[in-house]
């Protein structure tokens, strides 16, 4: 009755708070205030969007988002990718600097849906790109989330140093959040992982502080958790009678809950008998574990069983030991450690490949603080020039002074005279050579005012078709003028290392409409939108494709369709 009180008060705020143009954006808003606490009533709030197909583009990918989101937190398990990966190619349609906090849910999700799938390489690919976005943003609890699973898929592939550094990743990002739930769980992970490298004493410390956290905060659920696997921890170092004397602790635990015992405990409870030689128990707890829906535990109990009957009755071993197997196959096929090795080299590669591109822009950068350097040079020699031109008139002057002095004295100083005259032809040779430096200096500084009007148009012609690619994203429409499409071509060329000199050089054959079509293409505009925004039918579009395809040559593109080819030319 409570629930529905809350759920009927939040509706009346959502009716109170939207308007008729903004109703889905306060909606939104309601679902995300309430999606972490009380996903049930997110989604209840979600349903009441009727044909949310109809809805605008991006109201429909922030609706299948949360939804999908929603259905995540409740424990729904996911059975179809298309509508996350619809979401994701929404968002990752936008700039590198836009959404980056939607486009890391969106990856993250990708990534949740595809391991209840069972598809764990895909799963990982999406985690990674989920964490390179989030990595931008402040959300410290979303990097938590993604390194956490990351960590999950490599423990249970045997990546063990990979599991590690992803794990401690997400415990460093749950201490920025300073979230105590969460560094209780990172604490149990890490003691997972320690646990599989056999390191005990790291195993047994991360494994207390899990158990510490969560008896401050009074979470059960992560106590079961740091207990149960503690158990384990203990059962492989062979202190058995310690590990069952947390069974009670357990029991309590799970009283609590309100839940009976679950598969998993079974699991530990039955292989500490087994190791204690106590068959009979030992087959109970484990006979227990085989029906759990895990197909971890399963396989450790199947394993459990093949050594409890390996001497005393071989065909009983042979049995489970078959079902191993059958658990061992089922887990390959969702994806193998060199599967997920793969992944990790290439997101590697891909990373140094950025690093690379940081250093063309910092050598860019530097180009450019010498070209200004440069500037500075030829304004301090212009001033020095002035400087030049003040001394040369007050030498004119002088030298009409002394020219006055010695007519007075000519008579008395017929020598000083042929000497000063031997001075004055030197002045004139040495005024002819700073005269024709001047004019060299006056030729190179006319060169150097085209080149930089040259690079201030270009640059604007870049500036200007970075504006219109940004409107027509957010709008489509038609382009006639041809300035337009120049300054759009500018910009193509700038942002994708000389696309359209390099289609020139390679292809002369293109026409002026042929390079504008690569362009568009380049930017990842469809059919539709190619047809809207040079202001022709979509069957003269389909034309103007044709006949760059007839300008490739056929080894060029190999089989592969021609604007798939343009847009990694």
């Amino acid at each position: 009755m409570n629930q529905w009180k809350y759920l009927l008060g939040l509706l009346l705020l959502f009716l109170l708070a939207c308007n008729r143009a903004g109703e889905h954006e306060a909606l939104f808003r309601q679902v995300e205030s309430v999606m972490n606490k009380r996903p049930d009533s997110a989604m209840v709030l979600l349903e009441t969007i009727q044909n949310p197909e109809r809805l605008p583009e991006r109201d429909w990918a922030y609706w299948a988002l949360l939804t999908t989101q929603a259905k995540d937190k409740l424990y729904i398990r996911h059975t179809s990718d298309s509508v996350i990966n619809r979401v994701v190619d929404y968002f990752d349609g936008f700039s590198f600097f836009r959404y980056r906090h939607e486009k890391a849910l969106a990856y993250y999700y990708k990534g949740r849906v595809n391991n209840d799938l069972g598809h764990l390489e895909e799963a990982l690919k999406a985690y990674h790109k989920a964490y390179d976005n989030a990595k931008w943003t402040d959300d410290y609890k979303l990097t938590y989330l993604i390194e956490s699973n990351v960590g999950k898929i490599y423990l249970r592939q045997d990546m063990y140093h990979l599991a590690l550094s992803a794990y401690k990743n997400a415990d460093k990002a749950v201490r920025q959040a300073n979230d105590s739930t969460s560094m209780a769980y990172t604490s149990a992970y890490l003691g997972r992982v320690y646990g599989k490298q056999e390191n005990w004493e790291q195993a047994n410390a991360h494994y207390k502080q899990s158990i510490k956290i969560s008896e401050q905060i009074g979470n059960d659920k992560i106590l079961h958790l740091g207990i149960q696997e503690l158990m384990a921890i203990y059962t492989a170092q062979d202190s058995l009678d310690v590990a069952l004397d947390l069974v009670s602790y357990l029991d309590e635990i799970e009283m609590r809950m309100g839940r009976s015992r679950n598969q998993s405990t079974n699991l530990t409870i039955g292989d500490i008998y087994r190791k204690k030689q106590e068959t009979d128990s030992a087959y109970f707890y484990l006979s227990q574990a085989i029906s759990s829906n895990n197909i971890y535990t399963r396989l450790g109990a199947y394993q459990g069983l093949y050594y409890l009957f390996m001497n005393d009755q071989p065909h009983r071993a042979i049995q489970f030991n078959t079902l191993y197997e059958a658990c061992r196959d089922s887990i390959e096929a969702m994806g193998t450690s060199s599967d997920s090795f793969q992944i990790h080299e290439a997101r590697n590669a891909e990373k140094r490949k950025w690093e690379r591109r940081l250093g063309f822009l910092l050598i860019a950068t530097t180009s450019l603080g010498l070209v200004y350097l440069f500037y500075c040079y030829c304004k301090n020699k212009r001033k020095s020039k002035n400087k030049f031109e003040e001394y040369k008139q007050t030498s004119q002057s002088e030298k009409q002074q002394m020219f006055k002095y010695f007519n007075e004295m000519s008579a008395q100083m017929n020598d000083q005279l042929l000497k000063f005259e031997s001075r004055c032809e030197r002045i004139g040779k040495e005024k002819e050579n700073i005269e024709m430096q001047k004019e060299e200096s006056d030729k190179r500084i006319l060169d150097l005012e085209g080149r930089l009007k040259s690079y201030e148009k270009k640059r604007s012609q870049i500036e200007r078709g970075e504006f219109i690619v940004l409107e027509l994203r957010k709008e489509l429409k038609a382009l006639p003028d041809k300035e337009d499409r120049t300054s759009v071509l500018a910009f193509v060329d700038a942002t994708s290392h000389d696309f359209v000199t390099r289609l020139k050089y390679n292809f002369p054959e293109l026409k002026r409409a042929d390079i504008e079509y690569s362009a568009f293409v380049r930017l990842n505009f469809d059919l539709r939108a190619l047809s809207i925004i040079l202001g022709i039918d979509v069957r003269s579009v389909s034309r103007r494709k044709q006949h760059v395809k007839t300008c490739i040559k056929p080894e060029l593109l190999n089989g592969m369709d021609v604007d798939v080819f343009l847009r990694i030319f």
